[in-house]
């Protein structure tokens, strides 16, 4: 196409992106990068915002199902009407805030800026340091 007299590309096919434009459906829209080992790729769909940067890094925004997502290194992060907000952990702890409740998961619950040990059930013997629940009521 010539614009002012200059040509201008405004399309093309690249045959490295067919893994890519494999994923997409009528209307959607990607934006990746070509270059060997790059695998970073911005994908417009229906009500969705994906930004994905190789095998284990994911930012996701969906209207539609009203959720946000980060995905990175094995640790989560999850805002959404249903889920309420989730963090987890590759080692497996995990805060839930929903309805009104906060649930902590983990093999051991340190509280304040430096504890010196976990909130134990049962006393402070080594035996008793895994934390099955503290139930802290709120006036």
């Amino acid at each position: 196409m010539k614009i002012d007299g200059e040509w201008v590309i405004v399309g093309g096919r690249d045959p490295r992106s067919g893994d890519v434009v494999a994923q997409l459906g009528p209307g959607e829209t990607c934006l990746h990068s070509t270059g060997a080992g790059f695998e970073s790729r911005v994908f417009c769909k229906d009500q969705l915002l994906a930004l994905v940067v190789g095998g284990d890094l994911a930012f996701l925004m969906d209207r539609q199902n009203k959720k946000v997502q980060l995905a990175a290194f094995g640790h989560f992060f999850e805002m959404s009407a249903d889920q309420g907000i989730c963090f987890a952990e590759s080692g497996g702890a995990a805060l839930v805030l929903h309805d009104g409740k906060a649930v902590l998961k983990g093999a051991s619950v340190l509280i304040g800026e430096n504890p010196a040990s976990p909130v134990a059930h049962g006393g402070v013997g080594a035996a008793s340091l895994v934390s099955t629940s503290v139930w802290v009521p709120m006036a």
